[in-house]
Parts: structure tokens; sequence; C-alpha cells
């Protein structure tokens, strides 16, 4: 049970930490360049959820309650940290 939780919390930190790096508002408001890829956001988004949907009807019911608690937790913590880039002058 702990190893579904794990690859599914990794997954989905790692598409949060991707929507993050990439939102354009989220550059705007800390004065950084705007990326220059193609945001992906709806994919990113679904690749977020999808681990729980599968924990969840996976019949890991538990892992699915500690992945919500921990991908809630964690979210905030990667939206609440600065970027470390430079503003634009």
């Amino acid at each position: 049970m702990l190893i579904p939780f794990l690859i599914g919390t990794a997954i989905s930190l790692l598409a949060l930490y991707y929507l993050r790096q990439t939102d354009p508002k989220r550059a705007r408001a800390f004065a950084l360049q705007t990326p220059s890829s193609a945001r992906r956001g709806k994919i990113a988004f679904w690749v977020s959820i999808l681990p729980g949907l599968i924990l969840l009807f996976g019949g890991y019911v538990g892992s699915f309650f500690c992945w919500f608690g921990a991908l809630s937790v964690a979210g905030w913590i990667i939206a609440l940290r600065r970027p470390r880039q430079e503003p634009v002058r």
C-alpha cells in the first residue's frame, strides 16, 4: 500500500511543479519573463489528478486519502515558494 501512494504522490507533485513553473499569471505577479514554451496546463492538471483516481478506484482507499492529504499540503508549499529568478527590468 505504501508503494502506490509514493508513486502517485511523486507523479502528482511533478505535475504541480510543472504547472507552477509555466503559470503566466504567476510570472506576471513576480515580474518574471513569461515561459516561452507552450503551456500544457490541461494535460498537467489531469496528470496530477489521475494517480488519485487510480488509487481510489483501484481499491487503495487508504492510500488515496494519504495521497490527497500529502498533495494538499505539498501543493501549498510548492505554490508559496518564491521564484529564484531575477525580476525583469
